[in-house]
């Protein structure tokens, strides 16, 4: 009723949640397995809306604590990464995110 005709979904978060059932990466607790994103976009498509993938990339409180190594250290001169540490994507944290993208691919028509 609105006029929409597409939405952004959340796939994963900057915390490093992801709202499916990944194999990859780290579920969000809170849903119990539920599939919140596919039923979402399920649901988006039924109404024939196009549906946006949100995947944070290059900012996953979760994995810079799994994975120290994988933060980038800014410049003195620079200051902070900002709100959220800053992974590099010259690091394992690159694999990590592009098996994330192919598998949310593989799953859902996005």
């Amino acid at each position: 009723d609105a006029g929409v005709d597409s939405v952004v979904l959340f796939a994963k978060c900057q915390y490093g949640n992801s709202y499916y059932p990944t194999e990859v990466g780290r579920r969000h607790a809170a849903l119990g397995g539920r599939d919140l994103f596919g039923e979402q976009l399920t649901a988006a498509h039924a109404r024939g809306i196009r549906v946006i993938a949100y995947f944070s990339n290059m900012w996953d409180t979760a994995a810079a604590g799994a994975h120290p190594e994988w933060r980038m250290v800014p410049l003195a001169s620079r200051g902070s990464t900002g709100r959220w540490p800053a992974l590099c994507l010259l690091s394992g944290y690159r694999r990590f995110a592009l098996d994330q993208v192919r598998e949310l691919a593989r799953m859902y028509p996005i």
